[in-house]
């Protein structure tokens, strides 16, 4: 049966209904709060379907950026992949030098460098602590096997750092692939020029149409119906 609700403090009876929500939580609202935008990513995170309509404004920027972390954490996955083909690729490349020198040294000289240098490159910008522990490493590989030069040096460090790349991609990728949490957000925001301006919340089988923002003013301290 329908009910009607007015005063300062509508949160009290929709923030439970956030909190306790099993199947679905879908919301249409032009202001949204970093507090709820919280509630709801984690809300996804426990299996229920999250659909949000809001508008692009600067109060919002938080609330979506919040939304839309998943997302951003499903790129870094994806950027996994080339990088982990890149490590490969020099890898073999590597080896296929070295096994055949006296045929493809000369054919491989100039893109085996490239790829290495890109591998030294990207271990040193993705994963700066672990080319850091590539450095201390080959330095440890030097004093042990005596083998004291730049050249040496340089294909000790370049060999470690390939090898490290790809078992950090490998590990990050494996890592990532359960993070799709956020990614059950459906998230619509609609340029300001679009102003979404109805206020509509269905948890699970309960719907609520009015006045109130999804904001702390908006449920908790102005006056709304």
């Amino acid at each position: 049966m329908p009910q009607i609700y007015t005063g300062r403090d509508c949160g009290k009876i929709i923030e439970p209904l956030l909190q306790k929500a099993k199947k679905r939580i879908w919301v249409a609202t032009p202001y949204i709060s970093e507090e709820y935008a919280s509630l709801l990513a984690l809300k996804a995170r426990e299996g229920v379907e999250v659909r949000v309509l809001t508008v692009d404004l600067s109060e919002n920027r938080k609330a979506i950026a919040q939304l839309r972390s998943g997302a951003r954490q499903q790129v870094m996955q994806q950027r996994s992949v080339p990088l982990l083909i890149i490590a490969v690729l020099t890898l073999v490349l590597s080896i296929v030098s070295t096994l055949f020198e006296t045929v493809f040294r000369g054919l491989l000289v100039i893109p085996l460098y490239v790829f290495k240098a890109m591998c030294e490159l990207l271990l040193l910008i993705r994963y700066w602590y672990a080319w850091i522990g590539v450095t201390v490493a080959t330095v440890v590989v030097m004093i042990v096997t005596n083998s004291i030069s730049v050249e040496s040096a340089l294909n000790i460090h370049t060999f470690l750092a390939i090898v490290v790349l790809i078992a950090m991609c490998i590990a990050e990728i494996i890592r990532r692939k359960h993070v799709v949490e956020e990614l059950r957000v459906d998230l619509r925001v609609v340029p300001k020029s679009k102003f979404v301006h109805s206020k509509i919340l269905i948890v699970d089988d309960i719907g609520i149409i009015g006045s109130a923002n999804l904001t702390k003013a908006g449920l908790c301290i102005t006056l709304k119906l």
